[in-house]
């Protein structure tokens, strides 16, 4: 018998290779390989009228309302996990947290899942951030813009990795000083070489 879908657990990275242009060039741009390597990323986390988790993201393209909005978003948003991978046009993997988030509710835990909660719930809504992840290019000049520190940190708006690294940090997952510098492929090339995550599984 085939094995069943993965387990999908709050903090688990899920990366969405978009084989189409959008896909082709944020690949070009963040030394990936197109039509194979990460042009967005989403991460698995729970809410208080769901028993299960719920996968967070930050996009323009989603093609459903989101769950907890109830209409289309531009920015911050909630879906089915599985519904919004089947409804996804390209490859989907899943990369697991190596350790297991802490998952019983205390009021104010400012660690694990509770905490994660508490950071995507308050980022609901917020919009999408083009220029942000215009910046986080690894083109030579976003690379001399970071190493000049022009590029600061900057989560009035949120793209898909920042959303993701800024929540990972509110979890205690993931310490980075500013979650705007971190591209999809950046962010999940070097959550696999710390530790923080398995290497991928291609779910889709």
């Amino acid at each position: 018998m085939p094995p069943g879908p993965p387990v999908l657990q709050p903090g688990d990275l899920i990366g969405f290779s978009d084989p189409g242009p959008i896909g082709f060039g944020i690949n070009l741009a963040t030394w990936g390989v197109p039509g194979w390597g990460l042009s967005h990323v989403a991460i698995l986390a729970e809410h208080p009228d769901h028993n299960r988790p719920l996968l967070w993201e930050s996009t323009t393209l989603a093609d459903r309302p989101c769950l907890i909005a109830k209409k289309r978003t531009r920015g911050v948003q909630a879906h089915y996990p599985w519904q919004r991978i089947a409804g996804f046009d390209g490859r989907v993997w899943h990369y697991p947290l190596k350790t297991p988030l802490y998952r019983d509710w205390v009021p104010d835990w400012p660690y694990g899942s509770p905490a994660l909660t508490r950071y995507v719930v308050d980022a609901l809504g917020t919009k999408y951030d083009t220029l942000g992840a215009l910046r986080s290019r690894s083109t030579p000049l976003g690379i001399i813009r970071r190493l000049l520190c022009v590029h600061d940190e900057n989560l009035a708006s949120l793209f898909c990795s920042e959303f993701v690294a800024a929540a990972w940090r509110a979890a205690h997952i993931w310490h980075t000083g500013n979650a705007s510098k971190w591209s999809p492929n950046s962010l999940a090339r070097a959550a696999v070489r710390r530790g923080v995550v398995h290497k991928p599984t291609r779910i889709k």
